[in-house]
This record gives C-alpha cells, structure tokens and sequence, in this order.
C-alpha cells in the first residue's frame, strides 16, 4: 500500500510536468524564435563591426517581441518546467496522503537489511517531527543518499547555516523509502515480499556439511586450493580460444591495454541489379513533400475531421482542413508558428497557428487521426 501510493504521487507529478511543458511550448517556440533573430543580427554586426548598430537591433528586436521585463517573465515561467525534474510538483499529489502515509509508516517495524543505517535514521527524524508546523528543521541527519535534485528541494541556506525544508523532506524520505523497500535494501518484519532475505540464507554451519556434495554435482573440486586451481585453467582454455578467434578473425581484436576491439564490418559493393531496382523505383514513385502527404491523405481519409472546438460545436474559421494541416506540419516537424507563418507565403499568421493548436486540437484527436491513418 506504501509503495502504491508513493508511485501514484510520483507518476501525478510526472503527467502534471508534461502538461506544463505542453502548455509552454508555444511561449518555447516564441522565445527561440527571438534569439534566433539576435543571432542573425550578431552575424551581421561581425561582418560590419558596428557594435552600436547591433546594439541597437538587439533592443529593437527585443521591444518588437515584447520588451526585456516581458521576455524574462517568460522565460522564469518555462525554465521552471523545461527539465524532467518533476520532484517539486510532488508536493500538490503528496499533501493529501500525508495522513496515510504517516499511519502506514508507524504501523510498519522497518529495518535496513545492510550497515547503511542513514534511510531508517532519517525516517525516524521525519516521524519525530510529524506534528511540527514550522517551514524548516535543522539540518542533524546524515543526507548522503539523496539525489543532487532533492538535495536542491530539501537543502537551503539561510545566514550561512544549512536547514532542512519540512514538507520537502518527508517526500523525499518516503520516496527514498519505497526505493529501498523494492530493491530489498530496507525490510518489513513480519512481512512476506518485503521481509529480511537475509533470514533465508543458510548459516555457515548449516553450509559446511553440504559443500562436498555441492561441488560434486557441479563438478567442482572440494578442496580450496584445487577450486582456484580448476578456475584458472577454465579461465585460461577460455583465453587460448579468444586468442585463436583473434589470429584469424580480424575484425575483433584486443589492443595493447588489454580491452577488446569490434572492428565495423566492410560493406560490400553493390551490384548493378541493385543500382537499376533503385532507378525503377525512383522512376515510379515521384518525390513528395511532407505538406503534399498530408493533403493527399486528408483527401483519401478526411482526417482532419477529428480536429474541432472543445464544445464539439462547427468550426468558425475559414479553410478548416487547410488550417489543421498547416498546423499539423509545424508542430509535427517542430518548426513552431513563427516559422510556419514566415514560409507559408501569408497563408497563414503565427496566431492562426497557435490559436487553432490550442482550441482546436487534443492528444486524444491526435491520437484518433493517427489511429484511421494506420487501420487504413
């Protein structure tokens, strides 16, 4: 139950992070667009080596996009969820099962299953500071088992001095938690999948008897000196044979530092039936571009009826099924509104793109038009 719950937080503030991200892309694109633009300036202004002139296109660039304050606000916004750290979104999912999780955790004797101590100690600061209110805890427990990204929730310094985040911690603690529990590294007692497998294990005196009739029936020898013996030999009849495949296989070779070698495989030379398949081929298929693919299919399949306002009333733009392909193809190909709008010879505007993108089209419609494309 503690697992299962410490996943589903997890998994929540993953999805909540790709949400954010598709929500920003827009403002993403907008914001490359505008540093492209003070790079193509920059390349001019080293040909001219006007720094002043390219002084005062960086600024007019910047005015016609919004302004300096602007811009930085978008940017603060985005840079928040251009990663795939989507630890501090955790909290949101994880404050409503604090309770739960406090009450598992205690009902639970947890023990580590190796001389690491330093989960169970944390875990059992967090559960001593359970009903504390305060923002921040001091900093007595040993945190080098956290990643640098939780480090960076859980860590701050104030006056020179290092402090614990509260509610950052206990997630961070139980995550960690659930990690150890999987990978058997923290046990339950009187658990069965999570119990201490170290209990399982045979002790050395139950061992020793059975050791003679072990190597026999892996064909070992009993004796200690014979056993290092027995594998230096099959280590060495496996060296002879690498060797062999070496003296007469060229392409896998071990250089003088000892490490192996796969050398790539020569290409052989095509044939002249080859060169004329390719021609015929070429002859018979005429070249398309992507944009003409996507108007042919939507000819054959009407694939664009998928796409719609969210209320599932008619579309109020004009050329519904010329708009949703234009903005098909440029998120499709990642080139964004901007330099749709700028190749698309005045078909369509940047807003065009990007309002139909958010009030026209889902994942699920997506996900629909691709569907008829494959069954067809």
């Amino acid at each position: 139950m503690f697992i299962k719950r410490i996943n589903k937080i997890q998994n929540n503030a993953k999805q909540r992070l790709q949400e954010l991200r598709d929500k920003h892309l827009t403002e993403t694109s907008e914001l490359l667009a505008t540093f492209g633009q003070v790079l193509k300036a920059s390349t001019k202004a080293k040909e001219t080596q006007d720094n002043a002139v390219f002084g005062e296109q960086v600024q007019s660039i910047l005015d016609e996009h919004g302004g300096t304050e602007l811009l930085l606000q978008k940017l603060d916004e985005i840079a928040v969820y251009n990663t795939n750290n989507h630890l501090p979104l955790m909290w949101r999912f994880y404050s409503a099962n604090r309770k739960a999780l406090f009450s598992l955790v205690r009902s639970l004797d947890i023990l580590s299953t190796s001389a690491d101590e330093s989960v169970i100690e944390a875990l059992k600061f967090v559960l001593e500071n359970q009903h504390k209110r305060a923002k921040y805890l001091p900093f007595e427990i040993d945190l080098d088992f956290i990643s640098s990204n939780w480090r960076a929730l859980v860590v701050e310094e104030i006056d020179g001095t290092e402090i614990l985040v509260r509610q950052q911690l206990e997630i961070c603690i139980f995550s960690n938690l659930a990690t150890e529990f999987k990978t058997g590294d923290a046990c339950v007692v009187g658990s069965s999948s999570y119990a201490d497998f170290r209990e399982q294990l045979l002790s050395h005196a139950e061992c020793e008897p059975l050791i003679e009739e072990y190597c026999r029936l892996l064909e070992f020898p009993a004796n200690p000196n014979d056993f290092v013996k027995h594998l230096q030999d099959k280590l060495a009849q496996v060296a002879s044979s690498v060797d062999k495949i070496c003296a007469v296989d060229k392409q896998f070779t071990i250089n003088k530092d000892g490490e192996p070698v796969l050398k790539r495989i020569p290409s052989l030379p095509q044939t002249d039936e080859v060169e004329e398949l390719e021609s015929k081929i070429r002859a018979l298929m005429p070249e398309r571009s992507i944009l003409e693919i996507l108007c042919n299919v939507e000819h054959w399949l009407n694939w664009t009826r998928h796409f719609g306002l969210f209320s599932g009333s008619e579309p109020k733009i004009s050329d519904p099924a010329e708009r949703y392909i234009f903005t098909t193809f440029s998120y499709g190909c990642n080139l964004g509104p901007n330099q749709m709008a700028r190749h698309s010879q005045g078909a369509v505007t940047s807003y065009m793109i990007s309002y139909t993108n958010r009030r026209h089209i889902s994942a699920a419609k997506i996900e629909a038009a691709i569907r008829d494309i494959i069954n067809t």
